[in-house]
């Protein structure tokens, strides 16, 4: 069988970078935010440190913050 009949879609990363793609943990409805009291909290982990996004009225304006955060830091990693 020719290997040029399939497609290949691997890329090459580091065990950090493969986890950039992971989906919310149980009980998350939205990657990276979290309720606080009335409002809405956003944050990443990047390198091992986690970086505050900041507190919103909505979970979608938290999830935004995440993915603009999350493209910034991860590039091509990123689960955008």
């Amino acid at each position: 069988v020719s290997q040029s009949r399939y497609t290949v879609n691997l890329r090459l990363t580091t065990d950090s970078q493969n986890q950039f793609n992971r989906k919310a943990n149980a009980g998350r409805v939205l990657k990276g935010v979290y309720k606080h009291k009335n409002k809405w909290k956003a944050e990443i982990t990047a390198n091992k440190q986690r970086e505050y996004l900041g507190l919103f009225n909505t979970p979608e304006a938290a999830y935004k913050a995440y993915m603009e955060a999350a493209e910034r830091l991860h590039g091509a990693y990123s689960s955008v």
